[in-house]
């Protein structure tokens, strides 16, 4: 693990540690580096950057982030980059912090001692929460045609699926007064 991914918590000044770095494709699709789960087909480099100040016995992690994936369109099902860009805030301590309220400490993830971070796995699990379950290649896809398959974006529909099978047909016959 290259060791300017990680930061040690204990070693943070009351100037706080900032970076501004980008983080390879192969490292972020490399499920032996970390313990967050590796992100598939990455396009780019990630760009994270961030810093991580010290108040009192929270750390608070502030970052910006970019990647860009290979999904599959839902519409389409053509494969396109899916670019994602994101804000980060973390709280991070170690040891509970009894003197907060139940509420004020379930934002806080309590680390070991000597608190290590791995940015990567930060990293990763933000594009994970970022994760949309249905992406679309672009607002105005056309999908796939019902009857033959063709990609509509691309091609015209010559199939013979005519609107008679379609429940709402009756509707095209229907005059209605203006």
């Amino acid at each position: 693990m290259s060791h300017k991914v990680c930061i040690n918590l204990q070693d943070i000044s009351a100037a706080g540690k900032s970076w501004d770095m980008d983080i390879s494709t192969a490292t972020l699709m490399d499920a032996d580096i970390g313990d967050v789960n590796a992100l598939p087909d990455v396009c780019h480099d990630a760009h994270w950057q961030g810093m991580i100040e010290r108040a009192y016995d929270v750390y608070t992690l502030r970052g910006e982030w970019s990647v860009s994936v290979l999904r599959q369109c839902d519409r389409c099902a053509s494969e396109f980059e899916w670019a994602v860009k994101n804000d980060s805030m973390r709280s991070y301590a170690l040891e509970e912090q009894l003197t907060m309220d139940e509420e004020e400490r379930a934002d806080i993830e309590v680390l070991s001692p000597p608190g290590i971070l791995n940015l990567v796995d930060v990293l990763r699990e933000e594009v994970w929460l970022a994760w949309k379950p249905c992406v679309i290649c672009k607002d105005s896809c056309k999908g796939l045609c019902q009857g033959c398959g063709v990609n509509l974006n691309h091609d015209v529909c010559q199939c013979n699926g005519g609107d008679s099978d379609n429940p709402f047909a009756a509707l095209a016959k229907m005059k209605f007064d203006a």
